[in-house]
């Protein structure tokens, strides 16, 4: 092990641009040695989500899509649970109704232990089929657009943040069309969710004025995982809910010590003021580029043969 140490430091030192270096961790890894490692690809290279815990206390609608944090990343529930105590509304959109997010008692505050029903975590619970997701989040936002359509007709508020979306989109009026031209019935056979709860849950993201659309490997770990991310993402810029305080696109990793690994610093994009608290630490100046992640990182390494 030490003599490929060195071998890999003699690689690195040859390198004419830190670009060509990639560096990957697993969430096998000690937070401790995450920080380290992280540490050192900065010294020789460059350092996701929209969101940081500080907009979850100012959150007033939060979306919970394809994840369980009570079973797979209790942390997170300690966030939700005081969302919830300050009445922010909450939506668990997953084919598995966890109990952890009815009722929640934090082992923390004991007020909650000795509640014989804990905090209510989740206000409603919407069940996709296995693979609905696509057609589901299709299904709000092409709610929000008839909800728009009617609000510009009757001269009342639109529901469409149309000055976020003329400075920042593009192809907002295909993407409108194309949400118009979509089939309810095909929306509802293809979700498995019934027409009521599609609109209960279009509803819900229309009237909130700052939401958190999170979401774990319920929405990744398939074929179509980057098609349902990019159109989370799209219906999140149609009410302008990234980019401001308490809204954004939060991915939570599946591990526990994942999230810990992003907590210590190993991301692609980590926050300014991050670098700066770590190069006046350890004397130096992170490079202020953002880096690859992993899907980027292996068609770099494909172009470059």
């Amino acid at each position: 092990m030490g003599c490929g140490v060195r071998t890999d430091r003699l690689a690195l030192r040859k390198l004419d641009d830190p670009n060509r270096a990639a560096f990957y961790t697993s969430g096998r890894a000690s937070n401790e040695a995450a920080f380290l490692y992280q540490l050192f690809v900065r010294m020789v290279g460059i350092g996701k989500g929209t969101v940081t815990l500080d907009d979850f206390e100012h959150a007033d609608t939060l979306l919970l899509f394809g994840q369980n944090p009570a079973t797979n990343h209790p942390r997170m529930l300690g966030a939700l649970r005081d969302c919830a105590k300050r009445g922010a509304t909450i939506v668990s959109i997953n084919p598995l109704k966890e109990r952890g997010l009815e009722r929640f008692a934090s082992p923390q505050h004991t007020l909650d232990m000795l509640s014989p029903k804990g905090v209510k975590i989740s206000l409603v619970f919407i069940r996709p089929k296995v693979g609905g997701d696509f057609a589901l989040i299709k299904g709000v936002a092409k709610r929000v657009i008839e909800l728009d359509d009617a609000a510009l007709s009757n001269g009342t508020e639109r529901v469409l943040d149309v000055d976020f979306i003329a400075e920042h989109t593009v192809g907002f009026e295909a993407f409108a069309d194309d949400l118009r031209a979509e089939s309810w019935d095909a929306i509802i056979e293809e979700s498995g969710v019934e027409m009521d709860d599609v609109l209960k849950l279009a509803d819900i993201y229309a009237k909130g004025r700052a939401v958190i659309a999170t979401w774990g490997m319920g929405l990744t770990q398939h074929k179509n995982s980057m098609p349902i991310i990019q159109l989370l993402s799209n219906l999140m810029m149609m009410r302008g809910n990234i980019g401001r305080r308490g809204a954004g696109l939060c991915p939570v990793r599946g591990h526990s010590n994942v999230q810990g690994d992003r907590t210590v610093g190993i991301e692609k994009k980590p926050t300014q003021e991050f670098l700066d608290r770590l190069g006046a630490a350890y004397d130096f100046e992170p490079p202020r580029e953002h880096g690859y992640d992993v899907v980027e990182t292996i068609h770099a390494m494909l172009e470059a043969g």
